[in-house]
């Protein structure tokens, strides 16, 4: 979810040439909205949100695009897109398969086992993998990808924890790690200790 508010849409959309009409529309649908997440027969509360343009909506990408398009964002700014971005490009085969069932699992696995469950993602750079604007290497094309979690109790004791590695290629497979497993593979790619990556491994 970004949280960009309708005034910042509007304005950014009226400078930049747009339809007034869509600008009106981009404003009604963005402000009020009721909102909750179904994960089988379990409804969240509904919360009222006039932030942020949700992902996965058909037109989340576009709004997207013609905010960071607009002619008074500044060609600078656009720029900065493509190197300060705290997410990573993904195979779409991955991302859209594997991947998506590894993280839909863990999401039922946290319901139904955990008070609380606490979750790490991080990637491996490429070498030589880039998304070039310009010229210039702006964002890398991680080699892989990995997460773990620690499951707790109410009194936050340790349930149950696990890791997973994946190829950010067309292979489409997740490995199930345990947490030792993968700061054995963390430790490969630097020289300084990985060490733990929750207290005490997430031993009980």
């Amino acid at each position: 979810m970004v949280a960009l508010s309708p005034a910042l849409h509007l304005h950014s959309t009226c400078t930049g040439q747009v339809d007034p009409c869509l600008v009106t529309w981009i404003s009604n649908y963005l402000t009020d909205r009721p909102q909750y997440v179904r994960l089988k027969d379990i409804t969240s509360d509904t919360v009222v949100r006039s932030t942020g343009d949700p992902q996965g909506t058909v037109v989340s990408l576009g709004m997207e695009v013609i905010w960071s398009a607009n002619n008074c964002i500044g060609i600078p700014s656009r720029n900065a897109t493509f190197t300060l971005t705290n997410v990573v490009p993904q195979n779409p085969k991955l991302n859209q398969n594997a991947w998506r069932i590894h993280e839909s699992q863990l999401t039922e696995l946290f319901l139904e086992k955990c008070s609380k469950a606490y979750v790490l993602v991080g990637a491996i750079p490429s070498a030589d993998s880039w998304i070039v604007k310009n010229n210039v290497k702006r964002v890398n094309i991680p080699d892989y990808l990995w997460n773990a979690y620690c499951c707790v109790d109410n009194n936050d004791r340790p349930i149950q924890s696990g890791a997973a590695r994946a190829r950010n290629t067309e292979d489409n497979l997740v490995e199930q790690l345990s947490l030792d497993k993968l700061e054995t593979f963390l430790q490969q790619f630097t020289a300084q200790p990985v060490g733990e990556l929750f207290y005490n491994n997430c031993r009980a």
